[in-house]
């Protein structure tokens, strides 16, 4: 997955929606910018945008989260507090693709 389709995968599953307006596509979501021309937060180099779209999520998916990320600690001899804004965002997506599966 490109960075662009994981930034694009993360906004959606935080609600925000790309929209048609006069100068192209717009992003909106729940919190629209001063400019008029919204976009998402750029989660995999914004730790406080992650932590933001991971407080987003009921409690027992921040859970399944947080097992991720120590798994991924783990797996790359770091703490959580070492991982940065991508391994978060991995973590998300593959959190929210768990989910995804089970909900079926």
């Amino acid at each position: 997955m490109s960075d662009d389709e994981m930034r694009v995968a993360i906004a959606e599953a935080c609600g925000w929606k790309e929209h048609p307006s006069k100068q192209g596509w717009i992003w909106l979501g729940e919190q629209p910018q001063p400019s008029g021309l919204n976009q998402p937060p750029d989660y995999l180099n914004d730790l406080n945008a992650m932590h933001a779209s991971v407080m987003s999520r009921p409690m027992d998916w921040r859970m399944a989260f947080q097992n991720a990320l120590q798994k991924r600690a783990v797996a790359t001899s770091r703490i959580i507090v070492e991982l940065e804004a991508r391994d978060h965002a991995e973590c998300f997506l593959q959190t929210e693709r768990e989910w995804k599966e089970v909900a079926k």
